[in-house]
C-alpha cells in the first residue's frame, strides 16, 4: 500500500449498488450480483462459480463438484479452486476501491497441502483498517489472505491474492 492517503473514503459504484441490494432477500441478492459479475467476467459462469457471502470484509466464493472442474483424480481441480480465491479477492477488494480505479491479480500464491473432497468454498477477508486503506488510496496493492475449505470441512489450499489498484487510462 502506499503511505499517505489522499482522500476521505467514499463508496464506489459498486458498493452502493450492494447497499441498495442489502434489502432483498440474501438468496436473490447473491444470484443476481453473480449473474452480473459473470457478463463482465465471463470465466465466472465457465467454472459455474457462486456467490456464498458477501460483504464488506468477507466474500465467500463456492463451486460444486461437477465434471467440467474435476481433475484425474475426481476433486475439484486446483486451478478452478484456486480462481475460486481469486474471484473472492477481487469482489472483496472490488468493493472499496475508488470509482477512479481497476482491480487487477499482481501475484496469487497458494499452497496446497493436500487434495479435496467434494465442493468447496473459497473465502477471503479483511479487516476494517485495510478496507478503510484500500478506499483511500487512489493506488497500491494489498495481500488478501484466502482459504479453501473442501465439503468436509477441511482447508486443503491457503494462500494469499496480492491485489492491485490502478487509475483507470483515459
Amino acid at each position: 500500500m502506499t503511505s499517505a492517503a489522499t482522500t476521505e473514503y467514499k463508496p464506489n459504484n459498486f458498493a452502493r449498488m450492494l447497499a441498495r441490494l442489502a434489502r432483498w432477500p440474501e438468496p436473490l441478492r447473491l444470484r443476481l450480483v453473480g449473474f452480473g459479475f459473470g457478463l463482465f467476467t465471463p470465466y465466472f459462469r465457465t467454472n459455474r462459480c457462486r456467490i456464498l457471502t458477501l460483504d464488506q470484509h468477507q466474500v465467500t466464493v463456492g463451486i460444486m463438484l461437477k465434471r467440467r472442474v474435476r481433475n484425474h483424480v475426481g476433486g475439484i481441480h486446483a486451478v478452478a479452486a484456486t480462481l475460486a480465491a481469486e474471484y473472492a479477492s477481487g469482489l472483496l477488494v472490488g468493493q472499496h476501491v475508488p470509482d477512479s480505479a481497476i482491480v487487477v491479480v499482481k501475484t496469487i500464491h497458494v499452497e496446497l497441502r493436500k487434495p479435496n473432497k467434494g465442493s468447496i468454498r473459497a473465502t477471503a477477508r479483511l479487516t476494517p483498517e485495510e478496507t478503510r486503506a484500500i478506499g483511500t488510496e487512489p493506488k497500491g496493492s494489498l495481500k488478501v489472505p484466502v482459504t479453501i475449505e473442501d465439503a468436509q470441512g477441511q482447508t486443503p489450499i491457503t494462500g494469499y491474492m496480492e491485489m492491485a489498484w490502478l487509475p483507470k487510462r483515459r
